[in-house]
């Protein structure tokens, strides 16, 4: 028996061969090198440039070249730049570090959108994923790593850490965020924002901590601090808690964290402070030391700790006359040498044993270790 084979035509698609797509899957602006983003600053703390940070992928089939990455700065002084790449080949990756030369920005809100293209760019199937955009306001007052209340509604999210969060943490508990100062300030207190279930009658304890005693597990050495003040009704309504210095205290340039001791009184009044994970932040951009253990840990994306100055929080209770400290000499801008020692991903960074004394003055003690602690809210 004769067999007929009949060819039939092959008809190839070259798009399902030879397809091209360029993502940027990171994206971030920030005032310090230190941070892949913040929420608020003053104009003089930003200072003469904004950091652009850009994690560029190719997960097509072709190589894109002439990558470009236009920056969008829209505000009160817009500012717009284009920055260029490196060729990508299928499967590769990049990062993007540069800085954007910028004017003193005027005050208000800004929204910055990030746009990647490449020549190959006109044959992609999903421009999407190359723009990311990005927020901050620029303040007279305030500097803030969180942009809860920048950042719109529909593109933020917010969870929360306290003295609930974690076995043995219902007193001592200290949240950290990092800010970068550009100039020498006059510091007038503090802010944090309160997370649902605070309750009234806890207790806070702000502090501004050196970057390279924290990284070595010291958390008991403040350049500056407040003395604990009772959370009152009032707060827990307005969702904030703001408490001043009494007279301005100076802070040189440099890097520093930014603190808030937290305290239960045994559970009995549980407090928990909100923590801005709308966009991925550097590891140590926010730190959390554990009282149980006396571990300082990479918990914390954004937390919502923040620094007033000026006549920020005129009006506010001043603490009581020589509470207190006097300005350290501050070798903060040390955190600039630890590029590199820091791997991605959570960690420990050291640890702290209190002594005998008060809480508010207790000794360093550190030793080794890397982790980090589960269990956070979430909104």
């Amino acid at each position: 028996m004769e067999r007929l084979i009949t060819a039939l035509p092959l008809i190839i698609t070259m798009g399902a061969f030879c397809q091209a797509d360029l993502r940027l899957t990171e994206a971030g602006i920030s005032n310090s090198t230190r941070t892949r983003s913040f929420g608020s600053a003053p104009s003089l703390q930003v200072g003469s440039a904004l950091q652009i940070r850009a994690t560029i992928d190719n997960p097509g089939t072709i190589s894109h070249t002439s990558i470009t990455l236009m920056v969008e700065i829209a505000g009160p002084s817009p500012v717009n730049t284009l920055l260029t790449a490196a060729n990508l080949d299928p499967g590769e990756s990049d990062i993007l570090l540069e800085p954007v030369p910028i004017p003193l920005l005027a005050e208000g809100l800004y929204t910055a959108t990030l746009t990647l293209s490449s020549a190959e760019s006109g044959s992609e199937s999903n421009l999407a994923n190359n723009v990311q955009v990005r927020y901050f306001s620029i303040t007279n007052n305030t500097c803030a790593l969180d942009g809860i209340g920048v950042i719109p509604a529909g593109a933020s999210s917010v969870a929360w850490i306290g003295t609930s969060t974690f076995p043995d943490a219902e007193d001592g508990l200290i949240l950290m965020s990092y800010v970068d100062l550009k100039t020498g300030t006059e510091v007038e207190g503090f802010e944090a924002l309160l997370a649902p279930g605070t309750q009234a009658g806890a207790e806070v304890h702000f502090m501004v901590l050196d970057t390279t005693d924290v990284l070595n597990g010291d958390v008991y050495n403040p350049l500056l601090e407040t003395t604990p003040s009772a959370i009152t009704p009032s707060d827990v309504t307005n969702g904030t808690v703001q408490i001043a210095l009494g007279s301005g205290e100076e802070l040189p340039p440099g890097g520093y964290f930014v603190a808030i001791e937290l305290f239960s009184l045994g559970g009995a009044h549980p407090v928990s402070i909100k923590d801005d994970v709308s966009n991925d932040e550097d590891p140590i951009a926010s730190l959390m030391y554990h009282p149980g253990d006396f571990q300082v840990y990479s918990n914390g994306n954004a937390v919502a700790v923040r620094l007033r100055m000026g006549d920020a929080i005129n009006g506010l209770n001043d603490p009581e006359p020589g509470a207190r400290l006097s300005l350290y000499p501050n070798p903060a801008n040390d955190v600039l040498r630890i590029t590199g020692l820091v791997p991605a991903g959570p960690h420990l960074f050291g640890s702290a044993m209190p002594s005998e004394e008060p809480h508010w003055k207790q000794a360093r003690r550190t030793a080794p270790s890397m982790s980090r602690r589960c269990g956070q809210g979430h909104t």
